[in-house]
């Protein structure tokens, strides 16, 4: 009687070029071999032999097992491809320590809006206090009083100045964060053209297993972006939306990249009823390198714009905003989680979402 080799249901599976296939376990794999256990021995192969392998799921021993580097392993023929990928790694981690950054910074100032707030309120009624006391006559309660109110007011100075700073530090970051994600964009664009034409030339060898290698990799670069596409229209100032404020109110925006803040009118900050909720008066708007004079900063809930909603957003009332039909500019603080491109005839605006997994 012959022997049957009797091979687990779950057994790993090696292709050949040749349209043959072993199945067994996989018990070593190195740069160049792949072990493979049949039953009654082991047989080595090696991977310019090999199509693809698929493994059992009980198989523990892993495919991407490297004792080196994967972007060390690279072939001269492949050192162009594994350039753009290094790159496109090195930028996705500076990009997501960024959006990190901005997180913590706008943590910062709805605790130093909550921070504001308690002292008008503290203070309109201590003031109220000081009044009854003065009406009164008692000139003492009505002096320990407003020595209160003198050094609150000088904490609430401190809090207006330190206001100021993280908004600063806010607009440089947030626009910061967007330039980093229009270069990871365009990185991974690049290595992608890269990747195709290497694959069209039809590598050979070991460099098939490494291209192979090197595309699972990056697909979780390219699943880390959401495309969104909106319809727009042309206004006197470029790509125009309708967007809604804080869920209630509509209004006519313009987009531009280059600004780095949301603009408001005073008209639509009126309708809005926001004013001076970040408690710290005007800014210079020259000094951040665009053409409107002192503008005010606010805080939004949220901006909607068709399916896409970003919530927490610093905005700027402005005076300069005179064109008749738009209410206000959607710029970096609206798109700083967007690489974003705008088609020629500007029908449509493509949002990339940054969303790393």
């Amino acid at each position: 009687m012959s022997a049957i080799r009797l091979m687990p249901c779950c057994a790993d599976t090696i292709y050949f070029h040749n349209d043959e296939r072993v199945k067994g376990n996989i018990v070593q794999e190195t740069q160049e071999d792949v072990i493979i256990d049949v039953g009654g021995g082991s047989i080595t192969f090696s991977k310019n032999e090999i199509v693809k392998i698929v493994r059992s799921k009980n198989n523990t021993q892993k495919q991407n097992v490297r004792s080196v580097p994967l972007q060390e392993k690279a072939r001269p023929s492949l050192e162009s491809v594994y350039g753009h990928f290094r790159n496109l790694k090195e930028k996705r981690e500076e990009t997501i320590t960024k959006k990190r950054v901005c997180k913590q910074l706008y943590q910062k100032i709805v605790h130093h809006m909550a921070t504001n707030i308690t002292y008008n309120d503290v203070l309109k009624e201590m003031q109220a206090r000081a009044d009854e006391r003065n009406i009164s006559g008692d000139v003492q309660e009505y002096n320990s009083i407003r020595r209160e109110m003198d050094i609150l007011q000088t904490k609430k100075a401190k809090l207006v100045d330190e206001g100021r700073k993280i908004i600063e530090n806010i607009i440089t970051q947030e626009s910061e964060l967007f330039s980093l994600l229009q270069d990871l964009f365009l990185l991974y664009a690049r290595f992608d053209e890269e990747h195709k034409r290497l694959t069209e030339e039809q590598v050979q060898g070991e460099d098939t297993y490494y291209l192979k290698e090197l595309e699972e990799e990056a697909r979780g670069i390219a699943d880390d972006f959401k495309r969104i596409e909106i319809d727009c229209f042309e206004t006197i100032c470029g790509p125009g939306v309708e967007g809604v404020f804080n869920g209630t109110t509509q209004a006519t925006l313009s987009i531009d990249t280059k600004v780095p803040f949301v603009i408001l009118s005073k008209e639509l900050a009126n309708t809005l009823g926001v004013h001076d909720s970040l408690g710290i008066g005007s800014i210079n708007l020259f000094s951040f390198g665009i053409e409107f004079g002192d503008g005010v900063p606010v805080f939004l809930d949220s901006i909607r714009i068709e399916g896409v909603t970003v919530k927490n957003i610093i905005a700027v009332i402005s005076d300069d905003i005179l064109y008749p039909d738009v209410h206000g500019i959607l710029g970096v603080p609206f798109i700083r989680n967007y690489a974003i491109q705008i088609d020629e005839e500007k029908t449509t605006i493509t949002l990339h979402e940054f969303k790393p997994q």
